[in-house]
């Protein structure tokens, strides 16, 4: 058995054992059972033990693969600044898919707002960065990599996407799932990839944070003085925006697709910029640069090796190794995530 088809089946396994944990474990818990935490909570923990069972059939030989490693202080303050550069991207297309989908995520903050903002880091933003990226740019996409890397960022991307079950969250996960591979190839490390993981989360913890400390001081100030009363109504009348998005009229809609579509194009390039510069620094250029010229097709362009010196990172696995990721167990996996993502729209 190939080492993709091994990692096809812990995929679909750890899919099935996840959705009967949804089904059977949450329904049954009370409903202060976490608070706000038990989707989450439990959603974690039912990722958590497949890989566990995996490390023991397969007697830890994945630990080595994970590249878990240490990159550095100026290049993690580089990452930072990428994390901030793909944030816009991802608005934009949440912002997109709302144009015909509800915003889950939303609804689920909103009931954390009055919880410790600390404990919030923790369960959101940390505990998923940790756990997802050791599943997905961890276990499938090390066992998809030994096809090309093209198609493992593709694959482990996709099903990053899938996993989060709904249609909003997809197409942004399905983005972020790339660009975490990519920093994980730019770096050679996986801390990159946990690094940004829990940035990008923590980021909507810390906006709710902020936005509910600006709600209750100006309504502070609203009750000591009226010219503050309509920014207070404006406030407290917004809460639910992103949930309401589908209601807004066709022109507000575009008109703020619009805006998000132009910042996001010029982070995006100022992104890759930056991620460039990580894979100079942790001298795989030329790896990276092999990797993208994948992507785009342009296989007569690629770097002239001479250009790089020596000690430069090279692996020819980007784009020439074959190997099957979409076989029948994959498919099998990926359609049982749309029927979910379809039932649950």
């Amino acid at each position: 058995m190939t080492r993709a088809r091994k990692t096809n089946l812990f995929f679909l396994w750890m899919l099935v054992f996840y959705i009967a944990g949804c089904l059977f474990v949450i329904p049954v818990l009370p409903d202060s059972c976490f608070k706000n935490y038990s989707n989450i909570v439990i959603g974690q923990s039912l990722i958590f033990i497949p890989f566990v069972l995996y490390l023991i059939v397969t007697k830890g030989k994945i630990l080595k693969d994970l590249k878990v490693r240490r990159i550095g202080v100026l290049n993690t303050f580089l990452l930072v600044i990428l994390t901030y550069c793909m944030i816009p991207v991802v608005s934009f297309l949440n912002v997109l898919t709302m144009m015909f989908a509800k915003n889950e995520v939303s609804g689920q903050l909103d009931g954390m707002s009055n919880n410790n903002f600390l404990f919030n880091i923790f369960i959101t933003a940390f505990v998923p960065a940790i756990m997802e990226e050791l599943i997905f740019r961890g276990v499938l996409y090390s066992g998809y990599r030994n096809s090309t890397i093209k198609r493992a960022i593709l694959a482990s991307a996709l099903a990053f996407g899938l996993f989060h079950m709904n249609v909003n969250q997809f197409c942004y996960a399905f983005f972020m799932g790339i660009v975490f591979a990519l920093v994980r190839e730019a770096t050679g490390s996986m801390h990159s990839s946990m690094i940004m993981h829990f940035l990008v989360n923590a980021n909507s913890i810390v906006l709710l944070k902020l936005y509910d400390i600006l709600t209750k001081y100006v309504n502070k100030m609203a009750n000591n003085d009226s010219s503050f009363r309509e920014l207070a109504d404006s406030l407290n009348s917004s809460a639910d925006s992103a949930v309401t998005f589908a209601d807004y009229p066709l022109s507000q809609k575009l008109s703020l697709l619009s805006s998000t579509a132009f910042s996001a194009v010029i982070a995006f390039i100022i992104g890759m910029v930056i991620l460039m510069l990580i894979a100079r620094r942790c001298h795989r250029k030329y790896h990276i640069d092999c990797i993208i010229a994948s992507f785009t097709g342009n296989r007569h362009g690629m770097p002239d090796i001479n250009n790089y010196k020596p000690g430069e990172y090279i692996e020819t696995n980007t784009s020439e190794y074959g190997g099957k990721i979409v076989d029948f167990v994959f498919v099998t996996a990926v359609i049982l995530c749309i029927m979910l993502i379809i039932y649950s729209w």
